[in-house]
């Protein structure tokens, strides 16, 4: 049965159906002690139905259930309810969007590939690497959303990720670094992955004679990696507007207050440039767009999804994604940057006496209904006297949200996006997250062994 009639045929039991019709192609390629691959084929849809204020969801991989799929989610939501769910309000656009790459990822065979990935993998064998692993992976296909408020959208995708993980060994002593690219488009992607590979194997090498730091309140600068890991993790969370619905952010009550200094301004884009992410419309079929979450270091926007956006009286952002047909999809990040400043690295660093220059993410922890938060740098440099000198590792940053933007006082202007995942409800979505070095007064600072 085609999707359009079943539309049509239940769409007077409920006061919204929606459906999300999703086909792709996967393949893994992992390059450890040996090679390992794993290639998928899956199709599926997704069903919601929203009946008296309460929403049901159901999925199925087999086309000839799909009737049964969605009357199955209707009359769940209709014996279910009531609830308090509000009835989405959006323009839903109809059209078809095929998105070119430069290579095809289905036109490079699998033993091609492989060759390519042994071949990074030896430029990555530095004296001291006692170990090198690479993760590789695609996924390209195409995904429709059919809805009864007139959407009816088809949108092509694909994706290459690559991960590079180094070990570095000498006298007894282990270092591990690591690094990553992911973007939208072809296999292009690894034929200009350019020196990141073997700059991760150097950073191990260099972290085998760096000192670890004593705790204390230091000025620090970040790289524009960790600039991007508090615009995701903290900032970014608590602007999701259905964590705001709940009474879990941070930020529910700071809409059009100013929470940092002029020159921050917070973005969230799927449609920005060179980005991790792109799509021209989210997974309910709504519409994306770029949204300002900080502006001149004014609180202005949550992330919503179409419901989000009904329920605070608003419109929805186009940030409603799922990671897979058989989830519902919920509001998610894409491309979450803070915009460059106008000072360069030497213009950041120059006032600072004694304090640190922080790089690379080894992750993070954060309480988004307080502002709590620990990051842990991969590196650093100690500053003295306006100068990068000794090298430090595995820096643990601790603090609030509201102590981090208060304690801005220098943004660079040298742009950088980071790729990376996150996860959400048992669902991990690629994004990209990043902007300018800052600079800090003071935060606290550890060390981890």
């Amino acid at each position: 049965m085609e999707i359009e009639k079943v539309v049509s045929t239940y769409e007077r039991e409920c006061d919204f159906l929606d459906i999300r019709f999703v086909e792709g192609h996967f393949l893994s390629i992992a390059c450890e002690d040996e090679v390992k691959c794993g290639a998928q084929t899956t199709w599926g849809v997704g069903v919601r139905a929203l009946v008296d204020g309460f929403w049901a969801f159901s999925s199925t991989s087999d086309i000839s259930s799909l009737d049964q799929s969605v009357k199955t989610c209707v009359k769940a939501a209709q014996h279910l309810g009531p609830g308090d769910a509000v009835l989405p309000e959006c323009d839903f656009h109809r059209g078809q969007f095929t998105h070119s790459v430069k290579e095809n990822v289905k036109d490079t065979d699998i033993s091609e590939k492989i060759r390519d990935l042994l071949s990074i993998r030896n430029t990555m064998a530095l004296p001291y690497i006692r170990e090198v692993k690479i993760y590789y992976r695609e996924c390209e296909g195409r995904k429709r959303i059919i809805n009864t408020m007139g959407c009816d959208v088809e949108e092509s995708f694909s994706q290459v990720t690559l991960d590079f993980f180094s070990v570095a060994f000498q006298k007894g002593r282990v270092e591990m670094a690591s690094d990553r690219k992911y973007r939208p488009g072809g296999y292009e992607l690894v034929k200009t992955i350019g020196d990141i590979p073997v700059d991760v194997s150097k950073r191990a090498e260099e972290l085998l004679s760096a000192t670890q730091l004593k705790e204390g309140i230091y000025p620090v600068i970040l790289d524009s990696e960790l600039t991007g890991v508090f615009a995701h993790e903290v900032l970014g969370h608590c602007a999701e507007a259905d964590i705001a619905w709940e009474s879990k952010s941070f930020l529910q009550d700071k809409m059009n207050e100013r929470i940092t200094c002029e020159d921050i301004s917070v973005c969230d884009d799927p449609q920005l440039q060179d980005g991790c992410v792109f799509f021209l419309y989210d997974d309910e079929g709504v519409p994306s767009r770029k949204t300002v979450l900080v502006c001149k270091g004014i609180f202005k926007e949550f992330l919503h999804s179409a419901e989000t956006a009904a329920l605070h009286h608003t419109t929805p952002t186009g940030n409603c994604r799922a990671d897979t047909y058989s989830r519902r999809p919920v509001v998610r990040m894409t491309n979450t940057y803070i915009e460059p400043g106008k000072e360069t690295i030497e213009e950041l660093i120059e006032p600072v006496h004694e304090g640190l220059f922080l790089k690379k993410t080894f992750g993070a922890q954060v309480d988004i209904t307080t502002g709590r938060f620990v990051f842990k740098a991969q590196e650093g440099e100690l500053i003295e006297q306006g100068e990068p000198t000794k090298k430090v590792k595995n820096v643990l940053i601790y603090g609030t949200m509201e102590e981090f933007l208060k304690s801005i006082v220098g943004v660079g202007r040298d742009f950088a996006l980071s790729s990376g995942t996150c996860a959400k409800v048992d669902q991990t979505l690629i994004i990209g997250s990043g902007g300018p070095p800052l600079r800090l007064s003071q935060m606290r600072i550890g060390g981890s062994p």
